[in-house]
């Protein structure tokens, strides 16, 4: 569906951050496919984009180790407030490249393949 980006967002190529994911429970044999690689993780590293316009402070420069994993996590104590008032936050998601390029259908090349 897409690759975690420093908004601990899943950045998905048709949707950028712009999207929810919902659970459906079933018993049909669904095969798994391999993890997308978006080049997300990659770019994230250097953009500060959501960093810099995080009015809480909750999102990480960079990764931190989570259970033995690699990850972006975003501090959920200084995030709650700013998502829980009437309109919510969502300046990282407003911010973030990603959602840009998805929206204008034009997909950022940060990988060479």
């Amino acid at each position: 569906m897409g690759e975690q980006g420093k908004n601990n967002l899943v950045v998905s190529r048709q949707f950028g951050p712009r999207f929810r994911l919902g659970c459906v429970t079933t018993d049909i044999p669904i095969l798994a496919d391999k993890p997308a690689d978006l080049g997300v993780g990659e770019f994230c590293q250097s953009c500060q984009a959501c960093y810099n316009a995080c009015p809480s402070g909750a999102i990480p420069q960079s990764r931190g180790t989570v259970r033995g994993i690699e990850k972006y996590t975003i501090d959920a104590v200084k995030c709650r407030p700013f998502v829980n008032r009437p309109n919510g936050c969502a300046v990282c998601i407003k911010v973030c490249v990603f959602n840009e390029l998805a929206h204008r259908g034009k997909w950022l090349k940060v990988r060479s393949k």
